[in-house]
């Protein structure tokens, strides 16, 4: 009435592992997938040189399917083994590409903007297993619009079609034509007397980072504006105030990026301010100060004046010349 059950024998169970071991590495071999994907390319390229962009991967024994190159979400270079050409260059605002060199394991193919022959290694890539890849373009020429982010997309044929993608940003630095000026600088300061000066720096991109320093010292800025030109570019001005007791050097330091550059070195002349000479008053005054000059004195209406001997004087308050006078108011009455 019941089925027989068959018991597998202790030796069917000591290769069990062994089998899932060979099946798990069959299924794996072959579709681990892309991997090691990376975009080198410099972090900041100055304006109107060329700047190299690599792109390499490992495909880990996958076929090819396209290789695409991206800035931003637009793509300005594929290669694709499938299409005729195979490789193509769009046009995108800031990316012009010179040449492309690609290496598949052994196999090279090189382009340049105009040449779109097939290599004889094409037919190749349709079985070609591929493992270590790497890619090169270069851009020429680099401007404001050049910069942002750049992509590299690795994408397998089927059966996996599996994609690897990696990204780098490139920013582009327009230099100063002149190094940093600083202007207000006075011919010298009193002891505690604040500088009160401005560092300029015209005409790059992105707007610098300015940095003063008062002997070795680094001071901060007060107030920094940035201006925007009509060609985009960027002027920085950035002020500084504070006191200063001794001679000492001041200068200022602009930075973009991983670029810097430095104003000359201006000496700051400290010194105490010549002492006036002092008039002494040796006239009297009266009311109106006691440090006017004889011309602008008031003198007195009377100033009697008594010498020892010597009865009234000129300038006293009775005068001989006025007795002929008094003796008449006297005698008048009587004549």
């Amino acid at each position: 009435m019941y089925g027989l059950v068959r018991v597998p024998s202790p030796a069917a169970h000591s290769l069990i592992p062994l089998l899932l071991f060979i099946l798990l590495s069959l299924d794996g071999a072959g579709v681990v997938g892309i991997r090691n994907v990376v975009v080198n390319l410099p972090a900041v390229a100055t304006l109107g040189s060329n700047v190299k962009l690599e792109c390499s991967f490992d495909m880990e024994n996958e076929t090819l399917y396209s290789i695409k190159l991206y800035k931003g979400s637009q793509e300005f270079l594929h290669f694709i083994p499938e299409f005729r050409p195979p490789h193509s260059v769009y046009k995108v605002r800031g990316v012009l590409v010179t040449g492309t060199n690609l290496s598949l394991n052994s196999l090279e193919f090189s382009y340049n903007h105009e040449d779109q022959i097939d290599h004889p290694s094409l037919p190749l890539l349709k079985k070609l297993k591929v493992g270590i890849g790497v890619l090169h373009a270069e851009l020429l020429n680099v401007d404001l619009f050049s910069q942002g982010v750049y992509t590299c997309e690795i994408s397998a044929d089927s059966p996996s079609w599996d994609t690897g993608i990696a990204s780098q940003r490139l920013h582009v630095l327009v230099e100063p034509e002149s190094r940093p000026t600083i202007h207000g600088i006075q011919t010298f300061y009193r002891p505690g007397q604040d500088v009160q000066l401005t560092c300029k720096v015209q005409n790059t991109f992105p707007s610098a980072n300015i940095t003063w320093y008062l002997g070795d010292i680094k001071t901060e800025s007060v107030s920094v504006e940035k201006e925007t030109e009509d060609s985009g570019l960027m002027t920085t001005l950035a002020r500084l105030q504070a006191p200063v007791f001794q001679e000492t050097t001041v200068k200022c330091l602009a930075s973009l990026w991983t670029h810097h550059y430095q104003s000359k070195d201006y000496v700051i002349l400290v010194k105490d301010p010549p002492t006036a000479s002092v008039r002494a008053n040796q006239t009297h005054g009266g009311k109106n100060g006691g440090t006017g000059t004889a011309g602008n004195q008031l003198e007195p209406v009377f100033q009697p004046s008594v010498t020892a001997g010597a009865g009234w004087t000129d300038g006293g308050f009775f005068n001989l010349m006025m007795l002929p006078h008094i003796l008449y108011l006297l005698y008048s009455p009587f004549l």
